[in-house]
């Protein structure tokens, strides 16, 4: 919950939400303070852990509820693998539905790029995080968790590497969820997705800023501007700590 204090009175970001989704930014139920000498990892995670917990046992059904529903179809998408949980979590929902034809996991699997200190919001930044993992690890990890590993395949590498490569090998995406921490990552990918998002398509930011100026919600805002007369953006719902849901339609 980065910004949740002060966004709303930020004019640019709610023009942007104005602009993108044809509403104004949600308003948060309640807001949390917490002294900083009392900000450890161990407390913080005490608070989230039933806001992720909300997200995978409830949230993440009903997104995979709402394709099927609308007879939707196509690939699943995650850019930000990590460890593989949330990966393996969404595979878990999606399987039984027959909703998504095949299950792309992209990672660099050695941390994060650099962030930039103008266009990143600093709770995102994770320096030095997200590098004990690997590949390898992670494949095993699934494979012990679901068994087969049909229609499962994970690209290492930097985005701006390894998503040219596969511009002919994705081409209807259904299920999009952004796990990028940082703007140029997702910029990467918001560079990739035009004509590959299935009308009704959805995305789901996971470190969504709540500013105009910052990480995924700055990269996704120029996507939306550059693709207006391409896409229709619907915001779907907004959860604690980053995250947004989002669903497409397409104009042509």
């Amino acid at each position: 919950m980065p910004t949740r204090t002060n966004y709303l009175m930020d004019p640019e970001y709610v023009q942007r939400c104005q602009s993108a989704f044809a509403v104004l930014p949600d308003k948060p139920f309640f807001e949390l303070f917490i002294p900083e000498q009392f900000q450890t990892t161990e407390l913080l995670h005490a608070i989230q852990s039933p806001i992720w917990r909300l997200e995978h046992d409830v949230i993440w059904p009903h997104m995979a509820y709402l394709l099927q529903q609308d007879g939707i179809r196509g690939d699943l998408v995650e850019f930000g693998v990590f460890g593989g949980g949330s990966l393996r979590r969404l595979i878990e929902i999606f399987r039984p539905l027959s909703v998504i034809n095949h299950y792309y996991g992209f990672d660099s699997f050695k941390g994060l790029p650099k962030p930039d200190v103008e266009r990143d919001h600093p709770y995102f930044w994770h320096e030095g995080g997200f590098a004990d993992t690997s590949k390898e690890g992670v494949l095993r990890y699934l494979a012990d968790a679901l068994g087969s590993l049909n229609q499962i395949e994970l690209i290492e590498g930097w985005f701006s590497e390894t998503l040219p490569a596969m511009r002919d090998r994705i081409s209807q995406i259904a299920f999009v969820r952004v796990d990028c921490d940082l703007y140029s990552s997702t910029s990467d990918v918001f560079a990739f997705l035009p004509g590959r998002l299935v009308d009704g398509a959805i995305i789901y930011f996971d470190d969504w800023t709540h500013e105009a100026t910052t990480g995924e919600a700055r990269a996704f805002f120029e996507f939306a501007e550059r693709e207006a007369n391409r896409y229709a953006f619907e915001r779907l719902l907004t959860v604690s700590d980053g995250a947004l849901a989002v669903r497409v339609r397409t104009k042509i």
